[in-house]
């Protein structure tokens, strides 16, 4: 499973390997200026209008970038996802898909938007395992990547399967 794209749906920033491969990425929109710097195990992602900077430890890597990685950033207590993601088509920065259209109005909409509950929900509970609990996003508990179940559903009816089978299954050997 270890081996799979959906073991790396989604990524802590400390293993990500797109952001450790990329140790700088930097992109324009309009007056704004993007960068996503490598220092140690974290990535900070940066925006700056020429007058002021807001930066922010990217929290969350989503998507192992065979198309694109969108990072998640942690501001007051509410997690945002970022204005620009990164894509492979053109090996750099661009605007996240979703994002508003046309330019951002201030410093802090060109940063990223604010995930509502419902956004969460469904990015951790597509991307991740044991992050959503009856509809209420727990970051402590979750496991980063998609496992198995998380779309087919339990492996208990499967493994109770092979226990039956091999209960009922002839003893193989020499027979006297």
């Amino acid at each position: 499973h270890a081996s799979t794209p959906m073991y790396r749906a989604l990524e802590p920033v400390a293993v990500c390997e797109l952001l450790k491969l990329n140790p700088l990425l930097e992109s324009q929109l309009g007056p704004y200026r993007y960068r996503i710097e490598r220092k140690g195990d974290q990535s900070i992602y940066s925006v700056t209008d020429g007058k002021e900077t807001l930066s922010y430890p990217i929290a969350y890597a989503f998507g192992l970038g065979a198309a694109g990685q969108t990072y998640i950033y942690e501001h007051q207590g509410n997690l945002y996802e970022s204005r620009m993601s990164y894509y492979k088509k053109f090996d750099g920065l661009g605007v996240t898909i979703g994002a508003p259209p046309g330019l951002p109005k201030t410093l802090q909409e060109a940063a990223g938007r604010l995930m509502t509950k419902r956004d969460q929900a469904g990015c951790f509970g597509c991307h991740t395992v044991n992050a959503v609990q009856n509809d209420v996003i727990k970051l402590d508990g979750l496991i980063p990547g998609v496992q198995c179940e998380n779309c087919h559903g339990s492996a208990k009816a499967h493994i109770e399967g092979f226990k039956d089978k091999l209960v009922s299954m002839p003893k193989l050997g020499r027979q006297t």
